[in-house]
């Protein structure tokens, strides 16, 4: 077996290889919930998803604006979902209609790391 894992990808395609990652993360955590196939419309998971995202990507600027986040949350429910074309629509209105709201709450790092690290010590004790 021939073993590649020093070969790391590099720029689009680390880009990529992470949003691959987010996206299948973020419909695994969609999947836990036990009926989340009557989720479909509600605007709270909605929300969450978008959170997942805006969360999930990394802080510096050039990999962000690079990815197309509405895109990326579309990519989710299709994934988890499946969508026609005029389903994607009125989820697109309704993303924009949260981002132009701003109902999507961004983290601080301070946030993110105190709550990684207090589910770390709460695991091994």
């Amino acid at each position: 077996m021939i073993n590649l894992s020093f070969v790391k990808p590099k720029n689009k395609l680390k880009i990529d290889k992470y949003n691959s990652e987010l996206l299948n993360l973020i419909c695994d955590k969609i999947k836990e919930i036990d009926n989340h196939p009557n989720l479909k419309w509600d605007n709270e998971l909605l929300k969450f998803v978008c959170e997942c995202i805006e969360n999930g990507l990394h802080s510096d600027n050039e990999n962000k604006q690079k990815t197309n986040k509405k895109q990326l949350c579309i990519d989710v429910y299709t994934k988890v979902f499946t969508l026609n074309e005029a389903e994607k629509v009125i989820l697109t209105n309704s993303i924009q209609f949260l981002c132009d709201n701003k109902l999507i709450i961004k983290f601080s790092h301070l946030e993110k790391y105190s709550t990684i690290m207090f589910n770390y010590i709460k695991s091994k004790l």
